[in-house]
């Protein structure tokens, strides 16, 4: 019995190792923890951003936007980004991804209790069916990994799968193309051990 359970249980252990290969083929890091090469801080962005103690800073102020923008090489599809954000401090946006989905790019943010993605040009991130409400704490860490392949962008926190959204079913985020970026909206936060992985298409 144990006998003829073990080749369905060989082929899911294959699989499962087939896509940790595939998540860590060819990793780049975008930030080398000591300047912001590769990056430029967005001009229409009022927010203040510095490099200290092996992190990317954006400082809290009022009204104000913090951007990031990666001006190198970025895939537009099958890839995944992981990072490490920290809120500080204010209650708006902590986390704000831009990142491309094919010839179009969406968001995806964080705050102090929701989470959500960008799927059109209509509702916004904490407004859609992506919208989850998450109890998010000040000065702790939060593993980020987002995906971006042909089928399905995805989105873990801490290793939790939260946002699965199949491409082929939705009109993701805003026409038109815009660099992959980190943001925040009157917050401050920390990131860093920021990771790109181009993934081979199925």
């Amino acid at each position: 019995m144990h006998g003829r359970a073990l080749p369905g249980a060989i082929a899911g252990i294959l699989l499962l190792c087939a896509e940790l290969t595939e998540a860590a083929t060819n990793p780049t890091r975008l930030f080398d923890g000591k300047t912001l090469e590769g990056w430029k801080v967005d001009d229409r962005a009022r927010g203040r951003v510095a490099v200290e103690k092996g992190c990317i800073y954006m400082m809290m102020a009022k009204g104000k936007l913090s951007r990031i923008e990666w001006r190198e090489d970025f895939p537009r599809t099958n890839y995944e980004v992981t990072l490490e954000v920290l809120w500080v401090d204010g209650s708006h946006d902590f986390c704000r991804i831009v990142f491309p989905v094919g010839s179009d790019h969406s968001r995806f943010g964080m705050q102090h209790s929701l989470l959500g993605l960008q799927l059109s040009d209509g509702p916004d991130i904490y407004e859609n069916t992506t919208k989850q409400r998450v109890k998010f704490k000040q000065k702790a860490w939060y593993k980020v990994r987002l995906r971006v392949t042909d089928d399905h962008v995805q989105v873990w926190i801490n290793g939790k799968s939260t946002v699965r959204v199949p491409r082929e079913h939705y009109q993701f985020g805003r026409k038109g193309q815009e660099p992959f970026a980190l943001a925040a909206w009157e917050t401050g936060v920390a990131y860093r051990s920021i990771v790109l992985t181009r993934l081979d298409a199925k």
